[in-house]
């Protein structure tokens, strides 16, 4: 079972296939990491999560038709190229809990808008364990949150229409109304690549432009 996606099943070989140990971290990347990091444990861990996406179908999008359509993009820039040192520089954060922070940003009164997304087929970041660290958020907001009601998303008017569900969204109401999270059906941990119209929908609600 993938631990990105829980209908991607397959053999443990299967799996394996489909990240690409080719696609390592190079020596200039692993140097990025804080003190105290094992350099073979970073390298595995890079392959384990990240090279199974990096030269995929998004790739190809990304650094083909949507490199093409921008047409700003220098040639030294590509979908993915910044992976490694990103994950290299923070890998100390990795899988570490950031509900504290969550809290703290929440009680700026608004300041900052806080959303948290979940695909329903997402198993390392899944919907459940996202239930498990939001129960312990101490904001003052958080009973009008548990009280709103969670309301269906819907892709499109067509979707709508259909009452085709693309997922829920759950937010605070007013004076909380800083704090939504929005739960994404038929996706994993990669949404907008599992389901694209629902995630632009998502996007587009979350910065207010509807239309592109």
């Amino acid at each position: 079972m993938d631990f990105y996606n829980i209908l991607v099943h397959g053999s443990a070989g299967d799996i394996l296939r489909r990240r690409k140990p080719e696609l390592a971290l190079s020596a200039a990347e692993l140097a990025l990491a804080p003190a105290g990091v094992r350099p073979d444990a970073l390298q595995r861990l890079f392959t384990n999560h990240l090279s199974v996406y990096l030269g995929d179908p998004l790739d190809a999008l990304m650094n083909g038709p949507i490199r093409k359509k921008l047409g700003v993009i220098p040639n030294n820039v590509s979908w993915g190229g910044q992976s490694g040192a990103v994950f290299s520089t923070l890998s100390l954060d990795f899988m570490k809990p950031v509900w504290a922070d969550v809290d703290a940003a929440l009680a700026l009164n608004g300041a900052i808008n806080v959303t948290v997304e979940e695909g329903q087929l997402d198993l390392i970041c899944s919907a459940w364990g996202a239930d498990l660290w939001m129960a312990r958020l101490t904001w003052e907001g958080m009973p009008a949150y548990y009280a709103a009601p969670r309301a269906p998303r819907y892709s499109s008017d067509v979707d709508a229409q259909n009452h085709a569900t693309s997922g829920f969204i759950k937010r605070a109401p007013a004076p909380y109304a800083h704090f939504a999270r929005y739960d994404v059906l038929s996706a994993g941990h990669m949404v907008p690549a599992d389901q694209g119209a629902s995630a632009l929908e998502m996007v587009r609600e979350l910065t207010g432009l509807k239309t592109y």
